[in-house]
């Protein structure tokens, strides 16, 4: 638990710089990967550090795709692989539909703010 913790430390300035600047740093996102892939291979050992480095590296592709394909943002695609350096690859579709989620929510609040 102490580790999803400092994740959730580490995206309040990520978050932040989004908001303010539409802007996340390189190494801030760089920054989160790396905790995550020691968080992964502390709590796991070896075999989870593989999965959630194949993880990080699948979101990355998927995110490069996005980004090209003009539908999300460069940093967003770089944060979420970052984030998923967190997480398994068994827990991909998880972590996936929890983002999802969360962004509808935000939708919604930005649509009923706007109102």
């Amino acid at each position: 638990m102490i580790g999803y913790g400092l994740l959730g430390l580490l995206l309040i300035p990520a978050s932040w710089l989004d908001w303010r600047e539409r802007r996340i740093p390189n190494w801030l996102s760089l920054l989160i990967l790396f905790a995550g892939l020691i968080f992964s291979f502390a709590s796991g050992g070896i075999g989870t550090l593989g999965l959630s480095a194949a993880h990080a590296t699948i979101a990355l592709l998927g995110g490069m795709a996005l980004f090209a394909l003009r539908v999300v943002g460069a940093g967003d695609a770089k944060l979420y692989a970052a984030v998923a350096g967190w997480f398994s690859l068994f827990d991909g579709l998880r972590l996936f539909v929890s983002v999802a989620l969360a962004g509808l929510v935000l939708l919604v609040i930005w649509f009923v703010i706007r109102r």
